[in-house]
């Protein structure tokens, strides 16, 4: 990735930190730029992390949709794709891609614990506790809540959820 690009992610995260748009708008334009050095799936996200940043859910979907293109093994490529659809609430499209990101890196928590929310949400309360307690087998803090929370000790409280 040229060190242009490592630039606009440090101003990114700075952005990040204090919450001023006006630095995320500017490492969107470093993004921008380094992707015309050199495009890459690295390049697609950090400029998918920016727009989504600015609200621009579609055009961060386009940035990731070309981060999979890019590097079709890549599962933080998925798995950005899959919050921004489910922010979308294309819930069918973020459990697919929940689940490529799976299956490219197996033990990724947040996959687990996010593709059970979409998975509450839909009302697919078995799968959604079967996601809660593998992230929580793995360590997943936020999981452990939810599966303690919704799974075992109130099952019909994700009526709610």
């Amino acid at each position: 990735m040229p060190h242009i690009a490592y630039f606009c992610n440090l101003v990114f995260n700075l952005s990040t930190m204090q919450t001023v748009k006006y630095l995320a708008t500017l490492a969107l334009i470093c993004f921008l730029y380094s992707g015309s050095v050199a495009q890459n799936a690295d390049v697609y996200i950090m400029t998918g992390n920016a727009k989504e940043y600015l609200g621009d859910l579609n055009g961060a979907l386009v940035q990731y949709d070309l981060a999979v293109k890019d590097d079709s093994t890549y599962a933080m490529a998925y798995f950005n794709r899959a919050y921004v659809k489910r922010k979308l609430n294309d819930y069918e499209g973020a459990i697919a891609d929940y689940t490529s990101a799976i299956t490219f890196k197996p033990g990724y928590q947040i996959a687990y614990h996010n593709r059970g929310i979409v998975y509450a949400l839909l009302g697919k309360n078995d799968n959604a506790c079967a996601d809660w307690k593998t992230a929580s087998d793995m360590g997943y803090p936020d999981a452990i809540k939810l599966f303690e929370t919704y799974c075992t000790t109130k099952p019909d409280s994700l009526k709610k959820f």
